[in-house]
Parts: C-alpha cells; sequence; structure tokens
C-alpha cells in the first residue's frame, strides 16, 4: 500500500483525476522504474497492481522507498 501525507494526497489525487485513461511514468533518480495505467483518481493510499510480478514489486517499493 501507498501512502502520501495529506497535501500530497490531494494533489495527486487532482493529477489522476486530470489522467484518467493515460498512463503514469514512476521515476526515481529521474529514471523510469515503472508505468501504469490510470483507471481512476487515486486518493491518498491505494495499492499498485496490475501484471507486476511479486518480485518487480517489492522492488519498485524499495526504490520509492530511498
Amino acid at each position: 500500500m501507498v501512502e502520501l501525507q495529506p497535501d500530497d494526497a490531494r494533489r495527486f489525487e487532482a493529477f489522476t483525476g486530470r489522467n484518467v485513461d493515460r498512463p503514469l511514468a514512476i521515476l526515481v533518480d529521474g529514471q523510469v522504474v515503472g508505468l501504469a495505467n490510470i483507471f481512476e483518481p487515486l486518493p491518498g493510499a491505494f495499492h499498485i497492481s496490475d501484471r507486476f510480478m511479486q518480485q518487480e514489486l517489492d522492488e519498485l517499493l524499495r526504490k520509492l522507498s530511498r
């Protein structure tokens, strides 16, 4: 589960709401480490799921938590 701080959560939900049915790149240190499709506005706490293998998801979350 990804949880954002309240101000960040509001901005992220507004951003994802404006970009439904578009791709979202996940960057760490300026490098794309994952891609996802936005299906609906994402609130301050959400799950990342799709065709990720568990190992790929664990690696992505490790990179995001640096």
